[in-house]
């Protein structure tokens, strides 16, 4: 088969990774969640108790709102298909409502969230920071690497250029001196 020709095979959107917490409403009621990559008709959600495959589901960041259809869910993640288009810049700079760090207020009479599910948003948000965070120690770290080589490098250079100029630069000083 040629390289290019796939068939019955649609190529991939390109996801953005993200780590953005939200409400999600399904069937079950409003629970929390966390949006981990976005692309730009999908997302990919971890949450505690998903909803099944083919059920529609609301999720809420701020006054923000998409609608969309769970695809597949595995091991407490789920892959959402939006209803429409999604800007990643919208979901990412939408503010949460409510006060820093705390979960939005379900709707209606839905029962309070659970804490765990509070807890595990927290762990996340902990997580992804520390991954950033040992990110840029990484980056440091090899800038520092790469550096230090180049300094032995053009040590070891100069050392070898005197080493080799050494002869004829004494050679030359002798002729010098005694031509006077």
């Amino acid at each position: 088969m040629p390289a290019g020709l796939t068939i019955g095979v649609k190529p991939r959107e390109p996801r953005t990774k993200v780590l953005v917490p939200c409400r999600l409403k399904s069937g079950r009621g409003w629970s929390d969640a966390c949006i981990h990559n976005i692309s730009s008709r999908g997302l990919l959600i971890g949450l505690d108790d998903a909803p099944e495959n083919g059920s529609y589901v609301d999720i809420r960041r701020g006054t923000l709102v998409i609608v969309g259809r769970v695809v597949w869910s595995r091991q407490g993640f789920i892959g959402i298909r939006t209803q429409d288009k999604v800007s990643v810049a919208a979901v990412v700079n939408e503010p949460r409502v409510g006060r820093p760090g705390a979960p939005a207020a379900p709707a209606g009479n839905a029962p309070a969230p659970d804490r765990r599910a509070h807890d595990r948003l927290s762990a996340q948000g902990r997580i992804g920071r520390r991954v950033e965070r040992n990110r840029q120690r990484a980056t440091v770290l090899q800038f520092g690497a790469i550096s230090l080589g180049g300094v032995a490098v053009a040590i070891f250079a100069a050392i070898e250029v005197r080493a080799v100029l050494a002869a004829p630069l004494a050679a030359i000083g002798t002729a010098l001196g005694s031509a006077n």
